[in-house]
């Protein structure tokens, strides 16, 4: 189910409000992706993947940013996650439920920094974006 106009301009403030952390946030909500589903892991290997770490912290902003683009976007989703969808499936070789688990996994990450952040319309978005993700 698409966003509505309300929903994409309380998403688009919300991101606006975070987007100084985007790094933290994505690196945050990696960290949880690894501590709760270690197999995922494998997945970055090229990188350091230790708490904290300046690899986390750069692919994590590399994520939010993208997100954030997709979102300023969003009446054209599926052609402006190409290049995005081109990364995780050509190169990390990333799987469907591992797309999904961290898009799952940026939800209460991003409502923990955002206090305005409404989780059903942030897991609304983001189960949208994983599904553009993993469509060809």
């Amino acid at each position: 189910m698409a966003l509505s106009d309300a929903e994409k301009a309380a998403l688009v403030s919300v991101l606006d409000e975070i987007k100084p952390k985007f790094q933290e946030i994505g690196a945050e909500a990696m960290e949880s992706l690894f501590k709760d589903h270690p197999d995922t892991k494998s997945y970055f290997s090229h990188m350091d993947v230790t708490p904290g770490s300046q690899d986390l912290k750069t692919q994590g902003g590399k994520v939010m940013d993208a997100i954030y683009d997709a979102l300023k976007n969003y009446g054209n989703l599926h052609e402006n996650l190409a290049k995005l969808r081109e990364l995780h499936t050509t190169k990390l070789k990333l799987n469907v439920d591992t797309i999904m688990l961290l898009c799952t996994s940026l939800v209460p990450v991003i409502v923990k920094h955002c206090s305005t952040a409404d989780r059903s319309t942030c897991d609304k978005f983001l189960n949208e974006v994983a599904k553009n993700l993993i469509q060809a």
